[in-house]
């Protein structure tokens, strides 16, 4: 933060993300094949009153592994 702008103070926050079965069934097997492996979602967010915090509407999903797989493709 630049100076003279007060740091927000950062409590707890709900996230929830509303996802596509499509998108979640090709992420899911990565996920659960490298636990250290990370999910990268692409969408939209917006506070959301029923459940007190952020929803993230997932446009698209994947992992770094699957990304780096696909780079590799690409590449050769």
């Amino acid at each position: 933060m630049p100076r003279g702008v007060p740091r927000p103070e950062i409590g707890e926050i709900t996230y929830a993300v509303l996802i596509a079965l499509k998108h979640w069934h090709k992420v899911k097997a990565a996920l659960l094949t490298d636990e250290a492996d990370l999910l990268v979602i692409e969408g939209l967010y917006a506070y959301n009153e029923v459940i007190g915090g952020m929803a993230i509407y997932a446009t698209n999903a994947t992992t770094h592994n699957l990304q780096h797989q696909q780079r590799e493709k690409q590449q050769n």
